[in-house]
């Protein structure tokens, strides 16, 4: 909110782009980098065009929902007596019939997701000409917008810290 209150006044588009990014260098996690840059333009969207915080930490409820309680809970269900997750791979067709429910919970589960994201894709690709950008009073101009966004002193040691960061916990 902070970010994209601040930025909007140079121009909604950057102010967005901006703040996805510094959401998915947030997350601190490289493997969740692009995921957490594609919501973050979807969350980024909804709070300029409604200019309500609410609707966006809900989604962002949902998301982490589904991929923190939904998603260790269906891990849960593919896991032996010992607790290790089951590797079908080295399974005979007889234990393969007699596998946990938790495979095919994880499977629909997944085939779930996935119409989700092909719907989403699907909705937004037909919808394209109903996302608006307003100019803003600020608006900065095409030949410097992007040093002068991403080239202040403040930035570039965000980005840089950010990224090491990202890094040491890529092999932490």
């Amino acid at each position: 909110k902070q970010i994209l209150s601040r930025l909007r006044v140079y121009g909604e588009k950057k102010a967005i782009v901006f703040s996805a990014l510094a959401f998915a260098l947030f997350h601190m996690n490289i493997f969740q980098f692009f995921y957490a840059f594609g919501l973050g333009l979807i969350l980024g969207y909804m709070y300029v065009r409604t200019s309500k915080l609410r609707y966006s930490i809900f989604l962002h409820m949902i998301v982490n929902f589904q991929g923190s309680v939904v998603a260790l809970w269906l891990l849960k269900q593919m896991t032996d007596a010992n607790g290790n997750v089951i590797e079908i791979d080295k399974l005979s067709n007889k234990e393969l019939m007699d596998l946990p429910s938790g495979f095919v919970l994880a499977g629909l589960y997944s085939i779930f997701v996935f119409a989700v994201l092909v719907v989403g894709i699907v909705l937004l690709a037909r919808s394209r000409r109903y996302l608006v950008f307003f100019d803003a009073p600020l608006e900065l101009p095409k030949e410097n917008n992007l040093k002068s966004l991403y080239g202040t002193v403040g930035v570039i040691a965000f980005l840089i810290i950010s990224v090491i960061l990202n890094v040491m916990m890529l092999f932490s």
